[in-house]
């Protein structure tokens, strides 16, 4: 049934006017798309949401150009190894998509590319190889097909998405392995009072749980930007379904989306999230770009439209109160090859858990689709960079805590971390050299490797992380 809803709303979002060639640029190259939320160009269209066409990444980057409608069968392979001296929910290295480390030595063999067999179709693709003390394993992580009539995209396959202007998004944030989807969004922004960006997003976790396995996802984002200076989006979530779990006749989609119905035990009882994000882009003559973004979804909302909720009005938002909400509150800026990123991120206790789904919940192969440092956490970093054309430098400072908040007679122990983070890269011809080094002073760590799940070992330990990886471009 829910192929058949994504099928027709397919249909309906559609027009099928042939294009010419075009590639959809993958985030999982993060690097490139960080230095585009610093762009002093990125004032002229909406980039709340990623990945981007080619066109779009040329008109926002500084970065040398290539056609956008040449096939790379071989576009780069990647070495990476890493160390860390013990596996827990901090060991995953947040800018690498779905990479979670094992104590001990790992390491990664990616190969990426994409092809065109047709001018209107696109094929992104990564192979990765993996190797720890625990697996040995070669697998596709990432396999879309991207089709484009006239101004949207339909893509199907092992994909992932970004949204929010934060570095990460407290609700989409790229940083999980690649899961199965099909998503349509626009090409080109639409213009009307400014630019508009949507996409619609059916998405299917394969994977056994000890909740429901293979539950679904069900995500809508508008974004407008009415003026250079300000940008909003709009979110709407939903994982439901899987085994166990109700499934929806075409005629009740509408109800499950607006959400009307959510009520505890009721058949629309899902775990459901609603929410919006802003930013602003300040002139100030000392700087090339200087951003205040604020983001914030809840995964419960109090409305006079919801049946079972109090009929009342509430301020600011009148028909909307949040509950058990993620909040991110961050300020981005540039100077010439200077940039600076300071982010506070806090995520409630039931965020990103649901009581129909309150093992996994909203995660995938053990990483949250949303803030990479899962539920009930604070999180505070200070990113400092250098980012030239051939080299970067960069220190991040920061701070985690979780639980965030104590309540009632609840033992007051918590992990906290404070830890450091540097990152160098030079390239050199064709050739990309990362270096990656990161301490952790923690104290009662939290040894899940899953963080939306807390199991904490009392005392104090120093966490080393490190790395190198050499990249490829052909």
């Amino acid at each position: 049934m829910q192929w058949k809803v994504a099928v027709i709303l397919l249909l309906f979002l559609t027009n099928f006017a042939l294009a010419e060639s075009f590639s959809i640029y993958p985030i999982e190259n993060r690097e490139i798309y960080h230095r585009i939320d610093f762009s002093t160009k990125s004032s002229y269209t909406s980039t709340g949401i990623k990945p981007y066409p080619c066109e779009k990444l040329q008109v926002l980057t500084e970065l040398p150009k290539k056609p956008c409608s040449e096939n790379a069968i071989y576009t780069y392979l990647r070495f990476e190894t890493y160390y860390t001296n013990n596996k827990n929910s901090l060991s995953i290295i947040p800018d690498r998509e779905g990479i979670r480390l094992s104590e001990d030595i790992n390491f990664f063999t990616t190969l990426g590319g994409y092809y065109s067999p047709i001018d209107f179709l696109n094929i992104t693709y990564n192979l990765r190889f993996s190797a720890n003390e625990d697996t040995k394993k070669f697998y596709v992580h990432r396999l879309a097909f991207n089709l484009k009539a006239g101004n949207t995209v339909i893509t199907a396959g092992k994909d992932n998405i970004k949204v929010g202007p934060s570095r990460y998004g407290n609700l989409f944030s790229g940083t999980n392995p690649p899961f199965f989807q099909v998503r349509v969004q626009n090409y080109y922004p639409y213009e009307f009072l400014g630019h508009f960006d949507y996409i619609f997003m059916f998405g299917k976790l394969y994977e056994e749980r000890e909740d429901h396995s293979d539950p679904n996802i069900l995500f809508l984002r508008l974004n407008f930007k009415p003026l250079t200076s300000f940008e909003i989006g709009l979110n709407r979530a939903l994982m439901y379904g899987g085994e166990g779990r109700p499934q929806y006749k075409l005629k009740e989609y509408p109800k499950l989306i607006i959400g009307r119905e959510e009520t505890l035990g009721g058949r629309f009882d899902n775990d459901s999230y609603f929410g919006f994000d802003v930013k602003f882009d300040i002139p100030i003559k000392f700087f090339d770009t200087f951003q205040l973004y604020y983001e914030r979804n809840a995964t419960d909302i109090e409305s006079p439209f919801k049946k079972g909720d109090p009929q009342k009005l509430h301020f600011p938002f009148i028909i909307l109160k949040f509950h058990d909400d993620a909040k991110t509150y961050g300020i981005r800026a540039k100077r010439g090859k200077i940039l600076v990123n300071a982010e506070y991120t806090e995520t409630a206790k039931t965020m990103y858990l649901h009581h129909r789904y309150p093992k996994e919940g909203f995660t995938y192969h053990g990483f949250p689709l949303g803030y990479p440092y899962g539920r009930n956490v604070r999180h505070a970093f200070l990113l400092l960079e250098s980012s030239g054309d051939k080299e970067k430098f960069s220190v991040e400072l920061g701070y985690i805590g979780q639980p965030a908040k104590f309540r009632g007679n609840i033992e007051r122990r918590r992990m906290e971390s404070v830890y450091t983070a540097f990152n160098v890269g030079r390239k050199v011809n064709k050739f990309n050299l990362d270096l990656y080094f990161r301490v952790d002073n923690v104290k009662n760590l939290n040894l899940s490797e899953t963080p939306v799940q807390i199991n904490l070992a009392q005392g104090s330990k120093l966490l080393f992380s490190t790395g190198f990886a050499v990249g490829i471009d052909f």
